[in-house]
């Protein structure tokens, strides 16, 4: 598959600017199909397959099994406190707010930030999809 490498603002560029930028920036983006396609640094055929599973399951409960037996429940909460952490950087919340009210580390909250801003748009498009949700279901 070919790799795409575009500088931001590119002739040959025909996607938004944003992703070209991001695609420079990452360099882990290919064209597939006429679609970008997004190459993750952690990608394997396990984190494949555990994606796979996460996909297959249909509620709440289902991932609370699941999380249950793969992971520990520290690691279960470090995941749910970043992504706390997420939402309240999102919100605008100062750190040390952010620190009293999680018990996150600065170093943690920072590495948050620094997803949220440099990052693969991860947390981004999840609260983003949990702000959509959140209006669909309050009009």
């Amino acid at each position: 598959q070919r790799i795409f490498l575009a500088r931001p603002r590119a002739k040959g560029c025909k996607a938004s600017s944003r992703l070209c930028y991001n695609i420079l920036k990452n360099r882990r983006a290919f064209k597939k199909g006429g679609r970008f396609m997004y190459q993750s640094k952690m990608a394997s055929p396990a984190m494949d397959r555990l994606f796979d599973a996460f996909l297959t399951l249909r509620d709440r409960e289902e991932l609370y099994r699941f999380f249950e037996d793969v992971a520990t429940i520290g690691e279960a909460q470090a995941l749910a406190q970043r992504f706390q952490v997420a939402e309240m950087l999102d919100h605008g919340d100062r750190y040390t707010d952010i620190s009293e009210q999680t018990g996150a580390s600065t170093a943690t909250i920072s590495r948050v930030n620094k997803c949220l801003v440099y990052g693969a748009d991860g947390y981004k498009t999840a609260l983003a999809r949990l702000k959509e949700q959140k209006e669909g279901t309050n009009p």
